[in-house]
């Protein structure tokens, strides 16, 4: 899992970026098992396919206007460090809830193809 605490944020043109607080990313692999019966002692596995998902939490603006379902290009880019870059579906974006003077969402999303 990468979190991301500081750095820039685009979800397609959207400046989502200047509300954004964290972004979390974790990239994950199957795993298919290939024992083979002549060995009863330890079990081995090979990765197969790829995927990634992640969240991210934010000041809620009322110039947001995404909506679960939404498909869209995400770039995340840490500061010091190297640039992300994929496809994203919003699965879930929770509703605002207040924190002092500002009002927090958090956004789910599922990446679809590769993170580069």
């Amino acid at each position: 899992m990468a979190t991301i605490a500081a750095g820039t944020v685009v979800f397609d043109t959207d400046a989502i970026d200047e509300n954004v607080r964290d972004v979390s990313i974790d990239q994950l692999a199957d795993i298919a098992e290939t024992t083979s019966y002549d060995d009863a002692t330890w079990k081995t596995f090979i990765a197969e396919l790829k995927e990634w998902n992640g969240s991210m939490n934010l000041n809620w603006s009322s110039g947001h206007t995404h909506a679960i379902g939404d498909e869209g290009t995400l770039t995340v880019t840490i500061t010091s460090g190297p640039t992300l870059t994929g496809t994203i579906i919003i699965t879930n974006m929770g509703l605002p809830m207040p924190k002092g003077t500002l009002m927090l969402s958090s956004v789910t999303f599922k990446g679809t193809g590769a993170l580069a």
